[in-house]
């Protein structure tokens, strides 16, 4: 019975699967477009009007990126418990799925946030490379997928391609990112720390919908300034390694993108997986009625319970609080310290002007010092003619006549001479 089930069964998924496979391709490329096109105009509204574009946003962006996340924890719950062999208490603790959830939602909620406000920054050059992670994450999502489908288990097939697209594109899109900055030379020479922070906070001062935002993304842009400046100085100098460490918060961006596009590529009946019990099964069972209305009351809860009076809660505070904002002037007027290039190496701003006031004082120490020495010399050789006589007189003397021509004969003359007017001219110290 068991084998002539699995004869029948067999050839009907593959034949399937070769049809949802070229299928899925559009599929996948539609849904992609669709949803470039709503980032596109979700950043380009966000927080400019009102407050409720930045919760819709945000709740919009979370969604996908929670659920891949989930579906993700849940196909790691269900491999870690094929070491159990019965359903007992340890079984049951380790198939819960809570704190995954819990990590999930807040991970979702938070950087969809700081997405959406960096995303109101970009420029072309930074939206076609982020639109980039399409067809690069299809690329290295069907090479996982013909490796894996020949030896993995068919409902680990999707999630382990998706998976390792997952961790290879955000590295693949970093590279490219900092590549065509070099290639293309599209960086920005701002001549002062101060000129590259104003240039990132006019590209944010539209956001004014939100106080909650209108702070947080001076903070980014104070970030985004610091980094701008730096970055184009090492432009100049050399492109080196120290670029890929700057944008290195990139990798969230671009791993968030491929969260996104990854539910375009599970499956519809996969997504059963989420509500319903942990199974193997090839085609999960459907969630019960019970399950799925929990799921949504929760969802509810956290949207219209917490979410939103947490957002209204932090809106009317920063409204109310205007020490935030002179808190963040003040961090900014302490941190933000100007910095001048003196061959090849960064200082702090008057570094130069020192320099040259010490070469001024070096100078007038310097040229004091040389009169002294003169002075000193002066003296020195007017005690240094006093010996001179001195040596004269023994120079004409019969008896240094004498001494001279018996250290001819021997052939130490030249020394004798040297020792001779090293005595007499030295006499005294006349150099001390």
């Amino acid at each position: 019975m068991t084998s002539n089930s699995e004869t029948v069964f067999l050839p009907v998924p593959v034949k399937n699967t070769e049809k949802k496979g070229s299928h899925s391709s559009m599929a996948f490329f539609v849904s992609a477009c669709l949803w470039s096109f709503l980032t596109f105009g979700l950043a380009w509204k966000f927080a400019t009007y009102s407050i409720w574009i930045v919760v819709a946003g945000v709740l919009i962006f979370s969604v996908p990126i929670f659920l891949c996340g989930f579906y993700s924890a849940t196909i790691y719950k269900i491999r870690r418990l094929n070491m159990f062999q019965s359903k007992g208490f340890l079984h049951r603790l380790f198939s819960r799925r809570a704190l995954m959830w819990i990590f999930w939602v807040l991970w979702a909620m938070f950087s969809s946030f700081f997405m959406l406000i960096q995303f109101h920054t970009y420029d072309p050059f930074e939206w076609a490379i982020y639109f980039l992670v399409i067809p690069v994450f299809w690329l290295v999502f069907i090479g996982a997928r013909r490796i894996y489908g020949k030896e993995l288990k068919p409902y680990l097939v999707t999630h382990s391609s998706l998976q390792l697209a997952r961790k290879i594109c955000p590295i693949v899109m970093l590279l490219i990112y900092v590549l065509a900055h070099i290639l293309l030379n599209h960086f920005t020479i701002y001549p002062t720390l101060e000129s590259a922070v104003a240039v990132e906070k006019s590209k944010v001062a539209d956001m004014t919908g939100s106080a909650l935002v209108m702070e947080t993304s001076q903070f980014l842009a104070f970030y985004a300034g610091i980094k701008a400046y730096v970055l184009g100085k090492i432009a100049v100098l050399e492109p080196t390694w120290q670029m890929l460490f700057l944008c290195l918060g990139n990798l969230v961006i671009f791993y968030n993108a491929c969260c996104i596009l990854s539910c375009f590529l599970i499956p519809r009946i996969e997504y059963r997986r989420i509500l319903a019990p942990l199974t193997e099964d090839v085609i999960p069972s459907k969630p019960s009625v019970v399950r799925i209305v929990i799921a949504f009351a929760v969802f509810s809860f956290i949207a219209g319970f917490i979410f939103l009076p947490g957002v209204a809660s932090l809106e009317i505070y920063m409204r109310q609080t205007p020490e935030f904002k002179e808190f963040r002037e003040h961090v900014e007027k302490q941190t933000l310290v100007k910095v001048e290039l003196i061959d090849n190496h960064f200082f702090r701003e008057g570094t130069l002007q020192e320099l040259d006031m010490a070469k001024l004082q070096s100078l007038k120490e310097i040229e004091i010092a040389y009169i002294r020495v003169e002075n000193q010399l002066d003296r020195g050789f007017d005690k240094l003619e006093d010996n001179v006589d001195e040596f004269l007189d023994w120079y004409y003397s019969l008896f240094g006549e004498y001494t001279r021509l018996a250290k001819l004969l021997v052939g130490d003359l030249e020394t004798y001479m040297e020792d001779k007017m090293v005595e007499y001219f030295e006499k005294g110290d006349v150099f001390e």
